[in-house]
């Protein structure tokens, strides 16, 4: 009989001591939901929507948190839409600049009037196809939303208008931003439902599984179900291992994302968010965490190569990669 494997060094994120050369830090609590994870391009910033939820309106949390490099809370703000170009949106109230530039203010949207400029239908049309050429930035929601010169101009729908053209402007019209300064991440965490096998394991690699609960698929309902705890290892370029216990409903549920270093990134920090589950939140829990060195000065670079290692030249020992592309969701040139 194979002896049972010895998991009391594995910790949850939020308990982990961390090891000799790397220690794990929360930024989201493990109580809260880490979502909308997004890269400014720009100011090289993380920014992340926080929410925890509650049945009364009162105990309600939800806010938008600015992230440096290595991981350290540096503002925090409301949560809005984030377009693209870094503004935010509250709909049709207002918009503020927070991720461009810290500026909290609520700017009201300016309502040109076009109708009062011009009552032939044509003309209208003209005027706003002019219009939509000379923004910087084009957003629709409902309403379109049209950024000139820095200032965002909210124009109201003309259904009298639409009428008699018999035109649906959403089609021509479409979303369009001068500047791409928020870029997604891409998920460096292996499909851990695969065999070892069959998915990398030079980064992060899952050891072990530990059934809490399960049911079997029956009649017209054939998905069968699993929950426990997957006990994971991230290895660090110094050769420390992260060992890490994470509960979760039919797979780890959890996302593991790094700044490319032409980006600003280092090679040794890691974000790892946790994906929490209602129905089993006792257990597997939420939040936001990053991997990073304890020294700031001490070597990103060492004797373990991993999949996810990042280089500012955009090569490696093993030969070329990209070094943005994979890290992020930016379009190829």
């Amino acid at each position: 009989m194979s002896q049972k494997k010895d998991y009391t060094d594995y910790y949850e994120l939020h308990k982990h001591p961390g090891t000799e050369h790397y220690e794990v830090v929360p930024i989201v609590s493990e109580k809260k939901d880490a979502y909308d994870v997004q890269f400014d391009s720009i100011d090289k910033h993380i920014i992340v929507k926080s929410a925890l939820s509650s049945k009364l309106e009162k105990d309600r949390e939800t806010q938008s948190l600015k992230i440096d490099v290595q991981g350290n809370t540096i503002d925090t703000y409301n949560i809005n839409t984030i377009l693209p170009d870094g503004t935010m949106f509250r709909w049709n109230k207002y918009y503020s600049n927070w991720v461009i530039n810290g500026d909290t203010t609520e700017h009201k949207f300016i309502v040109p009037d076009l109708v009062k400029e011009t009552s032939d239908p044509k003309e209208w049309v003209n005027k706003f196809n002019e219009t939509y050429k000379e923004a910087e930035s084009v957003y629709y929601n409902t309403e379109f939303y049209f950024k000139i010169k820095g200032e965002w101009y909210r124009v109201e729908e003309n259904n009298e208008v639409y009428a008699q053209l018999n035109i649906d402007l959403t089609e021509k019209y479409t979303d369009k931003y001068n500047s791409i300064r928020m870029v997604k991440f891409k998920d460096l965490m292996p499909d851990m439902l695969k065999k070892s096998s069959e998915r990398d394991t030079t980064f992060i690699n899952k050891v072990g599984y530990e059934e809490k609960d399960r049911e079997s698929g029956k009649g017209l309902n054939p998905i069968s179900y699993s929950a426990g705890y997957y006990y994971l290892e991230l290895y660090m370029p110094l050769g420390d291992t992260i060992k890490i216990k994470r509960f979760g409903s039919m797979d780890v549920n959890m996302q593991a994302y790094k700044i490319p270093a032409p980006m600003g990134g280092r090679n040794d920090v890691v974000f790892l968010v946790q994906e929490p589950e209602e129905m089993n939140a006792l257990f597997e829990l939420g939040g936001m965490y990053v991997v990073r060195p304890r020294n700031p000065e001490q070597q990103q670079y060492g004797p373990h190569k991993s999949s996810a290692d990042t280089f500012m030249s955009g090569t490696s020992a093993k030969g070329g990669m990209d070094p943005v592309g994979k890290f992020l969701e930016v379009e190829e040139e």
